[in-house]
């Protein structure tokens, strides 16, 4: 098919524009042949190029999910424009080209449009003819096209409401004024209009003449005065943005192509009486007298002020043209629109409205239109839904009780029952069908290609598409001849191997007696049957019926039934619904009631009547648009779709009201108590203010606090001592000058963080301060810790200070927990969408952030700058970490380049691969925690439980056999535990609950204390370990049988990393083995470990809250490089140094990682260890050998390091950023001794919390304060021990003296195959941890090791 210059020009656009093309079989289709597939421009741009044809109904149900989507639907038309006018009510762009340049320059303003705008367009433009001149725009105009920034205009005081003068031009719903163009610049030479309604040639009209006017609906114009009225024509603001957006676009368009894109376009007489609104391929350029014509590009959103300021006071006909033949109804909804905005015109000043379908323009003269402006005919509505069954369902469909049947099957042919009949005795031939198919193909003599045929068919006898292209082959073959019995049979029974929809129509009057109409029945009978029900009694004529023949609900009735499909419609006011509910229930397996509303007394009744009958009707509740579909219970949705916009709307506003009201009532009830009480408050504390003044001591209280258990007691402490009328200071240390004057600049404050409490007392002392009470001394490993020490030192205070006797009478608060919040929140609400919109900070509340950790967000600042902002007196540099929940690790290469692409708009520029096996996301500051969690959920990925009490599920990267058994029973468990709080929905995802309050969320597993701590699991598959499974609360441990198999799992429990430094009553453990379970049952038995904890772990401190094998592991690392996969596949293990995906020099990972996600097609798989596994690779690509290099030490192949220093607010000492300088001088004692392809499990984190787990590494260094840790040996080398302290406090200098003679000693000494973390242990070093409890036994280390432990 030869490529037309329309077809070619928009097809190179959509070209430039777009990131994909997606093509239907259509006029396109050699253009896109002819491109590399490739090539396609780097946009967020979809196109998608169709033909008007009937397969564009099928997109109909998809639309709505596409329409707040950059999508453009570029439909090419030959003729009848009825096809793709069904989508115009689902999508808020639909624009139409009249000519072959229009069509070009309307795609370029189609693409830019949905691209600013984020919103789905329709652009419909004709085919054209070979002769057509295009100027198209340059191939590099057109991206910057697409980027320049969007111009708004300024907006005007009139909001919500567009003025239309009646005497002057219109103003637009975005305040532009209109400036009619007598001549589009790109027009060609017009091809006329043919409205002959004699048939000499093809038209037709209908409409309907205004009140008052002659028979011929000529009118004389009202004389026009100065005080003729104005009208307005409302316009709601969802309709004002989508206008703007377009106007915007149009302008960007008009700078690039020189040629203005306006919605409407007025052509000839400036002052008509006949104005003809044209939606069609040609434009009417007749100077006829009186006439106007007007060009319509924009119909959705469609300008309504626009077409009223087109209207003049002196028109007294309207005719909409339209280039649609086969339309289901007897009116378009152009012309409904036309017809709603003359509502808006004084009843007397309205205009008469027809419409009328454009045929052939051959050889039309201006006589031709001026004859047919004279002629008018009129179509019955009656028939409108039966149309549209019709249109929708073509030859397939069958109307069993149709009145053409009486002349063959007489009078009874139209009673329902009869029709019930006859469809029962036709499903009943079409099983009896399959039943001989299946007969014929059980034959083993059947040839081969007749048993293809047959089986296709019995595959595909459901689809109605697919069984009507197989129905011609079969019938030749039955007609050529099959040798078997049942062939005649089949024979016979052939009409129905396509899939009939089946209709029964009938009338209200089935209502009065549902039981004896035969409705019941078909209801009943679990037929495959569709009844449709017309009711015409109009609105207002409701009441007139008799009050004894009572009218009942035919669609509550059928859904009380349970198994059959109900839908209500009404096709004057939603279309697109109306082509819903009957393609649905068409769809559905049972039996299908559709009531639709047709409010007629006559056929020749008024548009403008049908239409107010239609909008009291569905806006006032009495015919309520929904759809009721069981299938869809059965499937875990909802059923209950309510389509009508005015019911939802009062719904919503009635649910806002009672709320509004019940807090009013509530607050004017307790206002005056409130107020009385408060007044007394006041009023004494105002008091015991002024007593406090006059003669109290003062107090300051100054406290150091690392994990919060010292601020929380400084806290205690300051509110007691007000109580007793102290004038009382409390501040933390870093706050207070304490230097002398002249030493204000030194670096004496330096040490003194270092200081121990003793030496801190004796350096106040020598500073000058007086001693008032004696040093208190508390221990940890008291009975109740350092409370036993504190509460003797405390009345000291008092009796200092003088205030012993005081008496306290008010209780002291409960302090505010963790619990407490969680309790609190609404599950995970709290204050967090009212925080998000606080711009006067960058930060939430403290409240709000414990929440934020369940959303897979922790607030923190920049603690490298965080002196520094406090001496200028502005807040901490805030920003927020962004974990995504990634189960098992695994993502595709698309959500790689999401997450790649997140990190440089929203982020720091880079992201971790975490020790949880997912992405994390530091440096995003408050305003784009929204749209990042936005994008990542655009990619199906989410971070709902990535931190907080539910973790991220870790899995063995595996490459084996047994990969897709084990990450998806992993992926189970994780959507099993999962959170079932709305919560993280509603506030970053934008999803309301209709009814607000009055529905509560339930968490069936959590309730709404959710758990004591964190709760970690993780799934392992020997021979390796990479994921810790025994430091986690649940580990299972994959057994595989002699087949390959995964027969189950080894479960342990128990594990935990989390450590006080200090507190012995705090220690990390390793997971016991509790037993094997099958893959069925291992998801329920993390879950009854999870209630066991939930209901037995210690709530009151988060560090001592958990629980307190016959497998072969080798490893707790990775094994880098390549590996080849059972199936022959590969997988390339890459090193990444603590995780960091970054552009360094000489490692641009970050930008080379990037490239291989945009052409590979396997997938992304995180490992435990902060390393990537590209995996399922099918040829090497020489990308990916830029990552190929492993030429490091053994040592720095089994590190790993959490974040730390700048962003992480536990951290104690740096970790990420130091881990790599100390392994460069560690890996040289290594090679001096001949190790450096010996792997040493090395672990380093800034503080006890354990995020790299360095308890069960051979060599850890946990961070105690800045340059300073603590260091631990002993660890097992696959992750089943755990390590010992065997120094308390280690610098650099201590940390290499330390190592140096015994990596030497385990260079000489080892025995084959000794691991490190085994050495140390056999050699005397440290002693083995064989328990949790038993991890502070022989701390310090063993015989000469040991040091001396305070």
């Amino acid at each position: 098919m030869p490529l037309t210059p329309s077809v070619t020009a928009v097809a190179r656009v959509a070209y430039l524009s777009s990131a994909v093309v997606v093509d239907t079989p259509s006029e396109f289709s050699s253009y896109w042949k002819s491109l590399p597939q490739s090539s396609l421009h780097a946009t967020a741009l979809i196109s998608c190029t169709a033909p008007c044809s009937p397969a564009l109904i099928r997109l109909l149900p998809h639309l709505p999910e596409l329409s707040n989507r950059p999508i453009v639907v570029h439909v090419a038309a030959r003729g009848d424009l009825a096809d793709a006018l069904i989508l115009r009510a689902a999508v808020p762009y639909f624009i139409h080209s009249s000519n072959a340049q229009q069509a070009h320059d309307n795609a370029l303003l189609a693409s830019r449009l949905a691209r600013i705008e984020g919103k789905a367009v329709v652009h419909v433009f004709h085919v054209g003819e070979m002769d057509d001149e295009v100027e198209e725009v340059s191939e590099e105009k057109v991206k910057p096209f697409l980027f320049a920034e969007k111009h708004i205009r300024t907006p005007s005081k009139a909001v919500g409401r567009a003025q239309s003068p009646i005497l002057s031009r219109p103003q637009s719903p975005i305040r532009r004024p209109y400036s009619p163009s007598p001549v589009r610049p790109y027009s060609p030479t017009p091809k006329y209009a043919n409205g002959h309604a004699n048939g000499l040639v093809n038209g037709l009209a209908n409409g309907h003449s205004r009140k008052g006017s002659d028979v011929d609906g000529r009118h004389s114009p009202r004389p026009m005065t100065p005080t003729t009225p104005m009208f307005t024509v409302p316009v709601d603001p969802t309709t004002a943005g989508l206008l703007e957006g377009y106007e915007s676009a149009a302008l960007a368009t008009l700078a690039l192509v020189r040629r203005s894109q306006r919605a409407l376009t007025q052509h000839a007489h400036t002052d008509p009486h006949t104005v003809i609104f044209g939606f069609c391929r040609t434009s009417l350029g007749f100077g006829i007298d009186g006439v106007a014509y007007v060009d319509v590009s924009l119909l959705s959103p469609l300008p309504s002020s626009r077409i009223l300021g087109a209207i003049r006071p002196s028109v007294r006909h309207v005719i909409v043209l339209e280039q649609v033949e086969k339309w289901t109804t007897k009116w378009t909804p152009f012309f409904l629109d036309i017809v709603n905005v003359l509502q808006h015109r004084d009843p007397e000043d309205r205009p008469s409205v027809r419409s009328a379908y454009l045929g052939d323009t051959s050889g039309l003269q201006s006589e031709d239109v001026a004859t047919f402006l004279e002629a008018i005919s009129t179509s019955k509505p009656s028939s409108s839904y039966t149309k549209i069954l019709s249109h929708l369902f073509a030859d397939r469909l069958e109307i069993s009780n149709s009145p053409s049947l009486v002349p063959f099957q007489g009078e009874l042919a139209t009673n329902p029952e009869f029709s019930l009949g006859r469809i029962r005795g036709a499903l009943e031939e079409r099983a009896e069908l399959i039943k001989a198919v299946q007969e014929l193909l059980h034959d083993s003599k059947l040839p081969p290609e007749t048993h293809s045929l047959f089986s296709r068919w019995i595959l595909v006898k459901d689809d109605f598409m697919r069984s009507a292209q197989i129905e011609g082959e079969i019938i030749s073959a039955l007609q050529s001849g099959i040798d078997h019995p049942v062939a005649a049979r089949i024979s016979s029974l052939r009409e129905h191997f396509r899939v009939k929809s089946r209709w029964i129509i009938g009338s209200d009057a089935w209502s009065h007696d549902l039981g004896a109409s035969g409705l019941h029945h078909a209801i009943a009978s679990g037929l495959n049957l569709n009844v449709l029900i017309l009711d015409t009694l109009p609105y207002t004529t409701r009441n007139t019926l008799d009050p004894s023949r009572r009218k009942h609900d035919i669609g509550l009735y059928a859904m009380n039934h349970g198994d059959v499909y109900v839908a209500s419609v009404a096709v004057y006011s939603s279309y697109a619904q109306v082509l819903q509910a009957l393609i649905e229930a068409d769809k559905f397996d049972g039996p299908s009631v559709v009531l639709a509303y047709l409010p007629y007394t006559a056929d020749d009744t008024a548009t403008l009547d049908l239409l107010k009958e239609t909008k009291l009707a569905v806006d006032s509740g009495y015919w309520p648009l929904y759809r009721w579909d069981p299938s869809k219970e059965a499937a875990g949705k909802e059923p209950f779709s309510l389509d009508s916009d005015a019911v939802k709307n009062d719904l919503q506003a009635f649910l806002d009201r009672q709320n509004h009201l019940s807090q009013l009532v509530q607050l004017v009830t307790s206002l005056g108590e409130t107020v009385k009480a408060e007044r007394k408050k006041r009023a004494q504390q105002a008091y015991a203010e002024l007593l406090s003044g006059i003669d109290a001591p003062p107090l300051l209280i100054l406290y150091a606090s690392d994990g919060g258990a010292a601020e929380k007691k400084a806290k205690r402490l300051a509110g007691r001592a007000q109580a007793r009328r102290l004038s009382t200071t409390i501040a933390t240390m870093d706050t207070m000058d304490m230097m002398p004057a002249q030493r204000r600049h030194s670096d004496w404050c330096k040490p003194l963080a270092k200081l121990k409490y003793s030496d801190l007392d004796a350096k106040l002392a020598v500073l000058g301060g007086e001693r008032f009470a004696e040093l208190g001394l508390g221990d940890d490993q008291d009975a109740d810790g350092p409370d036993t020490g504190y509460k003797a030192w405390e009345p000291l205070i008092w009796k200092a200070l003088g205030v012993e006797s005081f008496e306290v009478h008010e209780a002291e608060p409960e302090p505010i927990t963790n619990e407490h919040i969680k309790a609190a929140s609404s599950y995970l609400r709290g204050t967090i969408a009212e925080g998000l919109e606080d711009t006067s900070t960058g930060a939430l509340a403290a409240s709000d952030t414990q929440l934020t950790k369940f959303h897979g967000i922790y607030q923190q600042d920049d603690r490298d700058i965080r002196e520094e902002r406090e001496a200028q007196g502005v807040e901490p540099a805030y920003a927020f970490m962004i974990r995504v929940r990634l189960p098992g690790g695994v993502c595709t290469p698309a959500q790689w380049l999401a997450m790649d692409q997140i990190a440089d708009e929203h982020g720091s520029g880079n992201f971790k691969l975490t020790t949880r096996q997912t992405f994390q996301f530091h440096g995003i500051i408050k305003k784009h925690l929204k749209p990042s969690i936005q994008a990542i959920n655009r990619v199906l990925l989410d971070t709902l439980a990535a931190c907080g009490d539910e973790r991220s599920l870790l899995c063995d990267p595996i490459i084996i056999q047994t990969a897709c058994q084990v990450y998806a029973f992993a992926k189970g468990v994780s959507e099993h535990l999962m959170p079932r709080t709305t919560a993280y929905h509603e506030i970053w995802l934008d999803k309301k609950l209709v009814g607000g309050e009055a529905l509560k969320d339930f968490e069936p597993l959590y309730g709404e204390f959710y758990l004591p701590r964190k709760f970690k699991i993780a799934v392992a598959v020997p021979p390796t370990n990479d994921v810790d499974v025994f430091a986690n609360d649940v580990g299972f441990i994959a057994i595989v049988n002699e087949s390959g198999e995964l027969a189950g799992f080894n479960v342990t429990a128990g594990g935990g990393m989390g450590v006080t430094h200090g507190n012995k009553k705090t220690y990390p453990r390793t997971g016991s083995v509790l037993g094997f379970v099958t893959p069925e049952q291992g998801t329920i038995v993390a879950e009854k470990i999870m209630l066991v904890q939930r209901d037995n772990g210690n709530r009151a401190d988060r560090k001592n809250a958990r629980l307190n094998p016959p497998v072969f592991i080798r490893s707790n690392i990775d094994d880098f490089g390549w590996q080849t996969g059972e199936d022959g596949k590969h997988h390339f293990t890459c090193f990444i140094e603590n995780g960091r995906v970054q552009d360094e020099p000489g490692r641009d990972f970050k930008t080379a990682l990037r490239e291989i996600a945009k052409i590979h097609k396997g997938e992304f798989r995180l490992t435990a260890n902060q390393h990537l596994i590209i995996s399922n690779i099918t040829t090497a690509d020489y990308l990916i050998s830029r990552l190929d290099n492993l030429d490091f030490t053994g040592l720095r192949l089994s590190s790993s390091a959490c974040v730390a220093f700048p962003t992480c607010g536990l951290a104690m000492a740096e970790s990420e950023r130091y881990l790599p300088l100390l392994i460069d001088k560690v890996e040289k004692i290594c090679e001096e001794n001949g190790l450096r392809n010996d792997s040493i499990v090395m672990r380093m984190t800034g503080c006890p919390n354990g995020c790299a787990r360095p308890y069960v590494a051979e060599v850890a260094f946990v961070g105690k304060a800045p340059g300073t840790y603590l260091m631990l040996l002993g660890g097992g080398y696959y992750g089943q021990r755990l390590n010992k302290i065997y120094r308390e406090s280690v610098t650099e200098p201590e940390i290499l003296a330390i190592l140096r003679p015994m990596i030497k000693r385990y260079a000489l000494e080892r025995l084959d195959g000794e691991r490190f973390g085994d050495f140390v242990i056999r050699a005397g070093y440290i002693s083995p941890t064989t328990e949790g409890k038993a991890w502070y036994e022989g701390m310090g280390g063993e015989g000469p090791y040991r040091e001396i432990v305070a």
